[in-house]
């Protein structure tokens, strides 16, 4: 899955509804949109995250956890709404049912 091709069907589909949204949730739009590049981007260079749940703030891995309720709890403690988490599956490996 490429979440930025999921963002562009979403700004091509939704564009009056960007149109009306606040320069804080565009802000907020704007900030998902470089950590789902950087992501999508340097997915390779995080084969150590594989089977975890990573938070990526300012298109950085600020956290991970193997749950993800427990990374949640921490992270929005710390940080504002500008986070993208997502789990990490490196293509041709499978990891064991939890």
């Amino acid at each position: 899955m490429c979440s930025y091709e999921a963002l562009q069907f979403f700004k091509y589909s939704n564009r009056y509804i960007i149109n009306k949204m606040s320069s804080s949730d565009l802000e907020l739009l704007k900030s998902f949109r470089k950590n789902t590049e950087w992501f999508d981007n340097n997915c390779q260079t995080l084969k150590n995250y594989d089977g975890q749940f990573i938070a990526i703030h300012k298109e950085s891995v600020v956290d991970s956890d193997d749950d993800y309720r427990s990374l949640a709890n921490r992270i929005k403690k710390l940080y504002d709404k500008s986070l993208y988490v997502t789990l990490v599956t490196i293509h041709g490996t499978v990891s064991p049912a939890k």
